[in-house]
């Protein structure tokens, strides 16, 4: 049975996250980033939501950019400095992404959003 996701009732337990963040993100620099990506990610998808359709993608990509270093600050797989995004691009392991796919950044690609 599918039932539809409630946005509000997803931004608020995202935000009630960054008092104790999944994986890695749980003190210092890491948790640090998660907070800050996660609050940036809320308020550019809520920005996109009210804008037209000219600027909405823009604010979609930037939304998808900070969710994808909140997402990297947990990564348990990523080692040292790796969590560490820098530029854009999100690449996915599946050749279509799902729920179930596994999005992590590749040596070459270590930014958050563009897509590769």
């Amino acid at each position: 049975m599918y039932m539809k996701a409630d946005p509000e009732e997803a931004w608020e337990k995202l935000r009630a996250s960054r008092a104790n963040p999944p994986g890695k993100a749980g003190g210092g620099a890491r948790r640090k980033s998660y907070a800050a990506a996660l609050e940036q990610a809320e308020q550019m998808f809520r920005a996109a939501a009210t804008v037209g359709p000219a600027t909405r993608p823009l604010q979609v990509f930037y939304g998808l950019s900070q969710a994808g270093r909140a997402i990297a600050a947990t990564a348990v797989d990523l080692k040292g400095e790796d969590w560490r995004l820098d530029g854009h691009g999100i690449r996915a392991s599946a050749t279509s992404p799902s729920p179930t796919s596994r999005f992590a950044p590749t040596p070459r690609h270590r930014g958050a959003a563009s897509c590769g």
